[in-house]
């Protein structure tokens, strides 16, 4: 499965669990698009990846913690 076809099938899915944590619109769409750059720069090790959704929210939970650790500074 290429990248684009990834980020077609989840990023619908992705946004909603980022707006379940994180409140404001444009901050969920930043995040979101954080995890797209993410899985560009690693598209090389997406064929090893054996639960490729597991990855993305891994990676989407990651950001949303970064965030309100910016957020307590």
């Amino acid at each position: 499965m290429c990248t684009e076809e990834i980020w077609v099938s989840h990023s619908p899915k992705l946004m909603s669990y980022i707006l379940k944590h994180v409140q404001d619109k444009y901050e969920a769409e930043d995040i979101l698009q954080e995890v797209g750059i993410r899985v560009q720069k690693n598209a090389s090790k997406i064929k090893d990846i054996s639960n490729v959704e597991a990855w993305l929210y891994r990676i989407a939970h990651n950001l949303i913690i970064d965030y309100f650790r910016g957020a307590n500074k």
